[in-house]
């Protein structure tokens, strides 16, 4: 195991030691850096570089790309027009980057074709013009933390499926903020399938956790999760867990085609649309929204979601909001049961507020509600369910059924 060491005030032709360090990272083309190795970037300002990860690590012995302690390496890449990209791997495996400070860039790290383990902790990406500042691309366990992002073009993180699988991905405990274009993503999860690609891929076991997503413009989502469409459609992600993220003064919370999986204990304010989930092409099956709390959406609608496949499930907490349940459209398919508990609804000067179901059912099919412990002054937009579809109303709260 070796420690090499860059500086910018270091000179190639030294041996890349801590007293005579290296200037840049072309050494890895003659010195490359083996599992177990690590290399330290001193503190200062490296214009223009770009590091390609050309090696792996092993489990339990990963390549480290970091700071030295205590101090700031900043890239700056000085270039945003001619697709240049900061740290850029191919089919690499057990990297872990930390502690690096990245701006000025075309795209910022990039793991891609089937790279694994590539861990990113405590940087700081911004001002990066195009895709993504981090973009998992057909990428498996790996993860992004502790980081701050903001002011970035496109998505901001991206976890996309091209050629290869996508999967086992934690996005935890960072900042993630601004943005240079309007309509895009803080955090963007899709299915882009080339041609010829097995549909057997699809975006699975994603953890999106205690993240700070906030101030967007335009029409911009904090977390876009969305399958494929056309030809090569997979309309599903699975086991995918969006919990305890701060969102603020974003358009919304867009998740669509969600399967098996939960977002639970979310506190979302100031949004344009709350929780937005409606589309023909990306239904939800058995997912569950649990205890969110949901606050000034400016449509007052703290959830929109079309639901299909199984149970579906909505145990939460809305304020200043009514919570907006639509029935599935034509193309999806009838849920077997929805279960709605647990539920505050209030208006915006604090009295009791509207659940509105708008369930004029367009598929075939019966449906088995639950509705239980509901605290709003009224459930309305339930005139499509006959009185054996409301199997319970235990635990309602000073409401009329219209």
């Amino acid at each position: 195991m070796a420690n090499y060491y860059v500086s910018p005030t270091g000179n190639n032709a030294n041996p890349g030691t801590i007293d005579s360090p290296k200037a840049d990272f072309s050494f890895f083309n003659s010195v490359t850096p083996k599992a177990g190795d690590t290399v330290f970037l001193r503190g200062g300002t490296y214009i223009g570089k770009h590091i390609t990860l050309n090696s792996s690590g092993v489990a339990g012995n990963p390549i480290t790309l970091r700071n030295y302690p205590g101090e700031l390496p900043v890239l700056n890449g000085n270039d945003q027009a001619s697709g240049s990209v900061c740290i850029f791997g191919s089919g690499q495996h057990y990297w872990n980057i930390i502690g690096l400070e990245i701006y000025n860039y075309y795209q910022g790290i990039i793991p891609r074709n089937n790279c694994s383990n590539i861990h990113i902790d405590s940087c700081k990406i911004h001002d990066i013009s195009a895709n993504a500042a981090v973009w998992f691309l057909d990428c498996t366990y790996s993860s992004l933390k502790n980081s701050l992002i903001y002011n970035n073009g496109w998505n901001h993180i991206a976890i996309q499926i091209n050629y290869g699988p996508a999967h086992h991905i934690d996005i935890i405990n960072n900042d993630i903020y601004g943005g240079i274009g309007s309509g895009h993503n803080l955090i963007d999860l899709n299915h882009n399938h080339g041609s010829g690609v097995s549909l057997s891929y699809f975006i699975n076991n994603v953890n999106i956790i205690g993240n700070k997503l906030h101030d967007t413009i335009g029409g911009n989502s904090a977390i876009w999760i969305h399958g494929s469409t056309g030809a090569a459609m997979v309309p599903h992600l699975d086991y995918i867990t969006v919990q305890d993220n701060i969102i603020d003064k974003v358009n919304r919370l867009s998740l669509d085609g969600l399967r098996y999986s939960t977002v639970i204990n979310n506190k979302i304010t100031n949004t344009v649309n709350g929780i937005y989930c409606v589309t023909v092409n990306w239904p939800q099956v058995s997912t569950t929204y649990s205890k969110n709390c949901v606050s000034n959406v400016g449509n007052g609608r703290a959830y929109t979601i079309d639901v299909s496949g199984s149970t579906f499930t909505i145990d939460g907490v809305s304020y200043n909001n009514s919570a907006y349940i639509q029935a599935p459209t034509t193309g999806c398919t009838t849920p077997s049961g929805i279960i709605i508990s647990g539920l505050t609804a209030s208006n915006r000067i604090g009295s009791p507020g509207t659940i509105d179901l708008t369930w004029t059912q367009s598929v075939p099919g019966s449906v088995s509600f639950t509705i239980d412990g509901i605290n709003a002054g009224s459930i309305i937009g339930v005139a499509g369910l006959n009185s054996a579809s409301l199997t319970s109303t235990e635990g309602l709260h000073e409401f009329c059924i219209n």
